[in-house]
């Protein structure tokens, strides 16, 4: 469970969140919804712990494991975005060329 009890926070003059409460059970699907610059991703980097509150707490269940994959990717990769993506697929290609050869090898043998 993730419990958000009286969130306080802002940057400079703007106010973000003004005590908000909030409570997230593990079976719940939640989806955070609003306009650009409402807040929606520094309250999930909240949750994750990697931004801070002025007021407030956000308590998580021990057994709980939080993870945050930002908006901002940043790619260290060479390739491009579908061969970075057709990555995935390499164990798969290489077991199917092996399987070929090897039918090869019992075809001629």
């Amino acid at each position: 469970m993730i419990i958000a009890r009286d969130i306080t926070l802002s940057f400079g003059h703007q106010l973000v969140f003004n005590k908000i409460n909030a409570t997230f059970a593990p079976e719940q699907k939640i989806g955070v919804v609003g306009r650009n610059g409402a807040g929606k991703s520094t309250l999930l980097k909240i949750i994750s712990g990697l931004s801070s509150l002025d007021e407030g707490t956000v308590s998580i269940a021990k057994d709980l494991s939080i993870a945050y994959m930002p908006q901002e990717v940043i790619l260290s990769s060479e390739k491009s975005v579908f061969d970075e993506a057709m990555t995935i697929f390499e164990k798969y290609l290489t077991m199917q060329k092996e399987k070929e050869e090897i039918e090869a090898t019992l075809d001629t043998g």
